[in-house]
């Protein structure tokens, strides 16, 4: 299994299920797929730098790869989102299309 698969899978069940129903996941990698990747120390400063500058991000040159980090991290709640999350907030069809 992998994430393309499982996301394929589980946009076609999500629309059969009921309105209250609950959808409980492990912690498979495959569950936890992320619409990007946001920069971490591993990055190199020119990536960061890209990521921010398309984020529309400004901040003083030259910095250091800690302080970018610092606005990464000030930013990073806008970003950091899962694939399946954004796909099962996101707007659906209406209720009467749904089975009972």
């Amino acid at each position: 299994m992998n994430g393309e698969t499982f996301f394929n899978w589980i946009k076609n069940i999500i629309p059969l299920l009921k309105k209250n129903a609950v959808v409980v996941m492990d912690n498979a990698s495959y569950h936890s797929v992320k619409i990007e990747s946001c920069p971490t120390t591993n990055w190199r400063k020119a990536d960061i730098e890209k990521w921010l500058y398309e984020k529309g991000e400004t901040y003083e040159k030259p910095m250091v790869i800690p302080r970018l980090l610092e606005i990464v991290k000030r930013i990073k709640p806008r970003y950091d989102k899962y694939v399946i999350d954004e796909f099962y907030n996101s707007p659906r069809p209406p209720e009467s299309k749904r089975p009972a």
